[in-house]
């Protein structure tokens, strides 16, 4: 039989595959409730602002978009945005599907700390952008730094960070730090000078650990 700590994380893994479905029925869903409520003049609504298209993780977010859709007052999320100025120019900090309701969330800021209590978010480089493409929101990985100027074994830069948002790839420019793509983490306070410095001096691999 399994240990409920064995059953959450089987839970928690098919939730991370499936996540793109559950919010494109999620979507869906509230469509169809604004569609029976834009029927019924009878039902309050208030407007909110939904994603106009797929967005992947690490886009700026600009007027087009976003889309301005009436939801029922009793299915509006109590995080979803009302004013779009809270959205413009911010990075999305997770892949968003057509039609999904936008919550400050989903962008990066203070509240994408929301549910990691005791950590920091750090912006890492993985030069690897292939690897760096395999990353989720919410995956927990570690680190590992290795020198390229000499032959030392890799040495552990931080453990269980949490994934809280995949950049895009960036382009090279010159040197090999311009490669590769950025990556927001959530790690311990007392994990940020080690990690930063094997960002800055080193090469980072990544293991999965969940």
């Amino acid at each position: 039989m399994l240990q409920p700590l064995h059953l959450l994380r089987e839970f928690r893994r098919r939730l991370l595959i499936h996540r793109r479905g559950i919010a494109a029925l999620c979507a869906a869903a509230a469509v169809l409730l604004s569609l029976r409520a834009l029927q019924d003049p009878g039902v309050p609504t208030v407007p909110v602002w939904t994603v106009a298209r797929d967005v992947p993780a690490g886009t700026r977010l600009t007027s087009a978009d976003l889309r301005r859709a009436s939801f029922p007052t009793a299915a509006v999320p109590a995080s979803a945005v009302k004013d779009p100025s809270l959205l413009l120019g911010r990075t999305v900090a997770q892949p968003l599907e057509r039609g999904q309701t936008l919550s400050a969330r989903q962008v990066l800021g203070s509240t994408v700390l929301d549910g990691h209590p005791g950590r920091v978010a750090i912006a890492v480089r993985i030069p690897d952008a292939g690897v760096a493409a395999l990353l989720h929101t919410g995956d927990r990985v570690d680190l590992w730094a290795t020198d390229p100027r000499s032959n030392g074994p890799a040495e552990l830069a931080v453990t269980d960070a949490v994934v809280l948002s995949t950049g895009q790839r960036s382009e090279a420019n010159s040197g090999a730090n311009a490669t590769g793509a950025l990556v927001v983490l959530a790690v311990v306070p007392a994990a940020v000078p080690e990690l930063a410095a094997a960002t800055s001096t080193g090469f980072l691999s990544v293991a999965w650990n969940r």
